[in-house]
């Protein structure tokens, strides 16, 4: 259950892929508190890789044999789908802003304090601890997140399958971590690997804490956590850096942040359980959770190919470097892209049973998603030199190299979320697992050769090449067949792709003008942002005039 968005900070992740997610990458400079263990669920950072029937089935007869009411309780209606999908987004926007912006100052100041080698070493711990966590809950949080009834009769067996198996991968973790430490060239990094261990505990203590809150909506809850767990995460990882922790104080950081939405979570949960241990109910979690959990280790693995390549290929410094660029490329996908992703799997669930409805809502999606995201994207690749050098200062400059390739990725990932949110809700979950498969078979070859022939600029070039290459005409494909309509999707990203475009020869241009830093990025940036919403007039005037009207006429 950890979390995009995971693959923030500190690479953090897709995310939560989706829905019923999880979420987390990678390794990233700023923010290994933004995504805790428990922030979310996966899509590109996890996805529900199953067919909800499937589990009605189970989930009827296992009442009936029981004696459980079998009316589902998570049922809405369409007006108040809408409504807690409104609501959702307006707390998932909010939060994602006042994170990243508090994560971005807090960058600001760790990049000045550490070095980049303490952010590789800090890297390897989170990537194994990734990795780990992307099979801790066992695929039991997405499934108790899509279950069809109430979770009384699942909940305490969840709760103890789930710690078990939490408690066996500590222990693992514990003892490998010198022998992956010397794996990525950084034997000085098995005491953070073991330190970050921690969070397997914590995460497994607060699944099912975490799949009610998606479950019901809950994402002021979620939200008001995070934010909780960012100030206190802030506090400590800039205390202890400044007290010469230095890739320690970014694990502490992380732990106490995991540690605090946690609490939250159980504090605010609709319901609490007790362990307990139904063995008919533990196979029927596990039937349905095991290859979800096999869904998201593949889907982790996507995401932090990238960060094992540079590790084992070319060091902890470069590392270093690289990971502060995926951070840097990330913030659109986690503030616009990754709010929407809170939302999209269990609004699009609702719809799964009117391919036609469905269809449409996604179409919109993917065009709101494409819209605010991409000319950000766009600016921070176009812009990548000044924007490091005048936030980082002039030692991070070499992760400009690497940014320029990883923001245009970014753009990319964010419609593969959103697109893997659909699929999934429509009951194509293998499809979508099919889809990541692809995208990791192709990506491995092309990292590594991109890593030995140009370094960490290599890696984020081979990122954009399978994506757009193959994965991108992959989903299209699977979209189409699968009943969605691509001739929608193309009219909803037509306007706000050509602002893109725009914006990419407005900002190039600046970027070669001998200016200072300072002057090129706000002049790149300034230009860049007023020509895209000026293409983009068109698409949206006639959306606002349109709802201007039909407010007149409600008050007529």
């Amino acid at each position: 259950m950890v979390t995009d968005s995971a693959r923030t900070v500190v690479k953090a992740g897709p995310e939560r892929a989706s829905a019923a997610n999880g979420a987390v990458a990678g390794a990233s400079i700023e923010g290994l508190w933004l995504q805790p263990l428990m922030g979310g669920t996966i899509s590109d950072d996890t996805a529900i890789f199953c067919d909800l029937t499937e589990i009605e089935g189970d989930g009827l007869r296992r009442r009936a044999a029981t004696g459980a009411g079998q009316g589902p309780s998570t049922g809405v209606g369409p007006g108040e789908l809408g409504t807690l999908v409104k609501r959702g987004l307006k707390w998932a926007f909010a939060g994602a802003f006042v994170m990243r912006f508090g994560t971005f100052l807090t960058g600001l100041i760790m990049a000045r304090i550490l070095s980049p080698r303490d952010f590789g070493v800090y890297a390897v711990g989170f990537v194994a601890l990734t990795v780990t966590a992307s099979i801790n809950d066992i695929g039991i949080e997405p499934t108790l997140v899509r279950w069809p009834h109430d979770l009384d009769d699942v909940a305490p067996t969840a709760i103890t399958v789930v710690m078990a198996f939490s408690i066996v991968l500590f222990a693992g973790f514990w003892f490998a971590a010198p022998a992956f430490a010397r794996a990525f060239n950084t034997p000085d990094g098995t005491g953070v690997i073991r330190l970050m261990s921690v969070g397997l505990i914590i995460s497994g203590a607060f699944t099912v804490n975490s799949a009610m809150s998606n479950r019901a909506f809950r994402v002021h809850v979620r939200t008001s956590g995070e934010v909780a767990a960012m100030v206190v995460a802030i506090v400590m990882t800039i205390g202890l850096a400044k007290a010469g922790f230095g890739a320690y104080s970014l694990a502490w950081g992380s732990i106490t942040g995991n540690l605090v939405i946690g609490s939250v979570l159980f504090i605010w949960a609709p319901a609490r359980y007790r362990p307990g241990l139904d063995w008919p109910t533990a196979r029927l979690l596990l039937r349905h959770g095991l290859p979800l959990a096999g869904a998201g280790l593949i889907v982790v693995a996507t995401l932090n190919t990238d960060t094992i390549v540079v590790g084992r290929v070319l060091g902890p410094v470069a590392l270093g470097f690289y990971v502060l660029a995926w951070n840097v490329s990330n913030w659109p996908v986690t503030l616009f892209s990754g709010a929407v992703n809170n939302v999209s799997l269990a609004g699009f669930a609702k719809l799964q049973h009117h391919q036609a409805e469905l269809s449409r809502a996604f179409a919109q999606a993917v065009g709101a998603v494409v819209a605010v995201t991409l000319p950000f994207c766009v600016l921070l690749g176009t812009l990548s030199s000044p924007a490091i050098g005048v936030l980082y200062g002039p030692k991070w400059t070499h992760a400009a190299t690497a940014l320029t390739f990883l923001a245009l990725l970014a753009a990319m990932r964010a419609v593969t979320l959103i697109s893997t949110d659909a699929l999934v809700a429509a009951g194509h979950g293998r499809t979508a697992l099919g889809l990541q498969g692809l995208w990791l078979a192709a990506l491995i070859p092309s990292l590594v050769i991109g890593a030995h022939l140009h370094g960490i600029a290599g890696v984020g070039l081979g990122h954009v090449v399978v994506a757009g290459a193959v994965v991108l005409p992959a989903f299209a494909w699977a979209l189409r067949r699968k009943g969605f309509s691509l001739r929608l999707i193309g009219r909803a990203v037509a306007w706000p792709v050509t602002g893109g475009l725009c914006v990419a020869v407005v900002a190039t241009v600046v970027s070669h003008l001998p200016l200072p830093d300072m002057a090129r990025l706000a002049l790149g940036g300034t230009l860049g942002l007023a020509v895209y919403l000026t293409v983009i007039r068109s698409l949206w005037v006639p959306i606002l005039e349109a709802r201007r009207l039909k407010r007149r006429a409600m008050a007529l």
